[in-house]
């Protein structure tokens, strides 16, 4: 069948239930009602879907070559499903996509998401860009995983998550003004994706009680904080000029043998160096509370810049004194 499908329905959770699967060419509608799923791809993986009502996957997963203009309800109130747009155009999305699902981004095109959705399973890109269209486009529950090639724009607007998985492709902002990306990590997490400024600023956010290590050299000149949880920076170049600033609940630890030369704003936390002779060479500004510093057994943290602010506790035994405008003339910790 060549035709468009366009459907009314039955309104009420109950709708209407695709049982068999589907072959037709053409883009299928739904306009009022609710369309629901009975089999894995019960629509053609080549549809375009345009959802001006409701569409439950209910417990089956589907692919569809593009979500269209939908600006209805995309929901999953079966089973865990899994939802893939092989988006080849640039396509913005308004529709709210709920429930236990997970949203793939498998296509060469752009997807934006024009809604705050609230669906509770991973996203990931697999290829090609999705970006926000709105703060939070994805729920602040996902777990994001954006694969090599592909990417994901913040497009001006902040965007918090569970995780950043192990993504290993581009995470960038092309919006008008500077955006900021929240990891809420809770785990332990090893990422070695790109953060990198687009047309504006990339802002970077620790803030779960986890472990996040980035793994490769990145571009971003705006902000990263350290808000809880630990940032551990493994490779040169992993804040790009990033300015730092660590609270007090949390923690920044260099590992490896680094120089590293972004600027701490305010350290209220804790810095640590885990393994290796490591070099700290620009200024560090101690929260008025003050903050500490200290080297775990057999690693070395040389400070070669300013270190100025409130009282610095040093090294594994808790020595405390107030700091001075420079420690000369390199000073080291160690245990």
């Amino acid at each position: 069948m060549g035709d468009d499908v366009l459907w009314r329905g039955p309104d009420g959770p109950a709708g209407r239930v695709l049982a068999g699967t589907n072959t037709y060419t053409g883009i299928t509608s739904i306009l009022s009602g609710t369309l629901k799923h009975g089999v894995v791809n019960a629509l053609p993986a080549t549809t375009i879907l345009h959802v001006g009502s409701t569409y439950d996957l209910n417990g089956f997963d589907q692919t569809v070559s593009s979500i269209g203009t939908s600006a209805g309800t995309i929901t999953n109130t079966g089973s865990s499903a899994t939802l893939t747009d092989d988006e080849a155009s640039t396509v913005s999305v308004g529709a709210t996509i709920t429930g236990d699902l997970n949203l793939v981004m498998n296509g060469t095109g752009t997807l934006t998401l024009a809604a705050g959705n609230t669906y509770t399973g991973a996203t990931t890109v697999a290829q090609g860009t999705l970006q926000d269209g709105v703060a939070n486009g994805l729920p602040a529950t996902t777990t994001l995983n954006v694969n090599t090639g592909a990417t994901f724009d913040l497009n001006g607007n902040d965007q918090t998550v569970a995780s950043l998985g192990a993504s290993v492709g581009t995470i960038t902002n092309n919006g008008s003004t500077g955006a900021t990306l929240t990891d809420n990590e809770t785990g332990t997490s090893t990422v070695v994706a790109a953060l990198t400024d687009g047309t504006n600023h990339l802002n970077f956010t620790m803030n779960g009680p986890g472990t996040l290590t980035l793994g490769d050299a990145d571009s971003y000149t705006g902000t990263t904080t350290v808000a809880q949880g630990t940032l551990v920076i493994a490779n040169p170049g992993e804040l790009g000029t990033s300015p730092v600033s660590v609270a007090s609940s949390g923690k920044l630890d260099v590992e490896g043998g680094l120089t590293v030369s972004n600027t701490i704003t305010d350290l209220a936390g804790k810095t640590t160096d885990t393994s290796g002779t490591d070099t700290w060479s620009s200024r560090v500004a101690l929260d008025a509370a003050g903050g500490s510093i200290a080297a775990h057994s057999g690693a070395t943290l040389t400070l070669s810049g300013v270190v100025s602010g409130g009282d610095l506790t040093v090294g594994a035994s808790g020595q405390t004194g107030p700091s001075s405008s420079r420690m000369p003339p390199t000073p080291s910790v160690a245990p």
